[in-house]
């Protein structure tokens, strides 16, 4: 059986930032990281590199507030962890516990991915698919889709944790 479980996951509708998940028990906590995804930021302000040729300020002013540059993406992508699609976005987590049943645990987290359907939307239509028509079950419909939305999150401020017991 499970004991713990950490790590970031990518929810559908919280796009603007990873969920960090914690367990414990019978406890479980899931809370927006306090950082946006990369890729959000540069889907929100693609000409914050100071090195682009046609830099924006405003978006210059993001990358910077975030220590984000060319370094950071090609960090990312030579580690394998950028996809050309959804950027950084990915769900990373681990089970300890005592007699696992792996096949069981694998299935519960594919029966929990969107369909192809759902994830192959037009790029322009993931709001309305992933954000809007899906229930949030985790934040009292808390926005977490935009970079506005999540700016400030984490310090202190305790509307945007979830815990289940």
């Amino acid at each position: 059986s499970v004991i713990r479980c950490k790590g970031e996951i990518w929810l559908s509708n919280a796009d603007a930032c990873p969920i960090e998940i914690h367990s414990v028990g019978r406890q479980l906590v899931l809370e927006p990281a306090g950082r946006p995804w990369i890729g959000k930021v540069i889907d929100t302000h693609p000409h914050g590199d100071q090195e682009d040729e046609n830099p924006n300020d405003d978006d210059c002013e993001v990358w910077d507030s975030l220590d984000l540059n060319s370094q950071t993406l090609a960090e990312l992508k030579d580690g394998g962890k950028w996809n050309t699609h959804f950027g950084d976005r990915r769900s990373e987590i681990v089970f300890i516990g005592i007699k696992l049943n792996e096949s069981k645990i694998r299935q519960a987290l594919d029966d929990s991915l969107l369909t192809d359907e759902e994830l192959n939307v037009d790029k322009r239509d993931r709001k309305k698919v992933w954000a809007d028509a899906l229930v949030d079950s985790f934040f009292g419909d808390l926005p977490l889709w935009d970079l506005d939305d999540i700016m400030g999150v984490g310090e202190g401020d305790e509307g945007t944790k979830s815990e289940l017991q």
